[in-house]
């Protein structure tokens, strides 16, 4: 069984093989978790939903190589439907599906930023994402998990590596 990491920190600085993030259809611009990575990857995200390649259904998976901006070597945008409308077993579904598709990337170093505004506590969250873990074949991924809503401040000071 997995030890889980819970972790208060932004997603560009999560460290793991992977940093898996929602992106929700009725989030426009783009919020939380994901438009800070998106920030961090040039807009490419962005890119991708202004091209109509991805809309934030729950169908939808962005895979994006760091381009050197974050802690992580790829980044997993994971499209959730509608934020406002997210329920426990939707969101167990989420973390299964990102558990299953890093599982089959054959990544091992997981963190997952769960930023969504739902009524279900920290503690109801963290048993989704452990039941998620336990119910698939995923002995050997170790998996960080930030639970903090992401508020980023795009006017802070950037520094020549950032």
């Amino acid at each position: 069984m997995n030890d889980m990491h819970l972790l208060d920190m932004p997603p560009d600085k999560m460290e793991g093989e992977v940093v898996a993030a929602l992106f929700f259809k009725d989030d426009r611009p783009l919020a939380g978790a994901a438009a800070l990575l998106d920030w961090r990857l040039n807009g490419h995200l962005t890119k991708q939903l202004l091209s109509g390649s991805v809309t934030g259904t729950s169908r939808d998976l962005l895979l994006v190589q760091n381009n050197g901006k974050l802690d992580s070597d790829w980044v997993l945008f994971v499209g959730a439907g509608r934020r406002k409308e997210i329920s426990g077993d939707q969101c167990l579904r989420l973390l299964a599906k990102i558990f299953r598709t890093c599982h089959l990337a054959g990544f091992t170093r997981i963190a997952i930023c769960l930023d969504i505004d739902s009524s279900l506590s920290k503690k109801e969250l963290t048993t989704l994402v452990n039941e998620a873990y336990n119910a698939g074949p995923y002995t050997g991924i170790d998996y960080l998990l930030t639970l903090a809503p992401v508020a980023y401040d795009t006017t802070r000071q950037v520094s020549e590596n950032d």
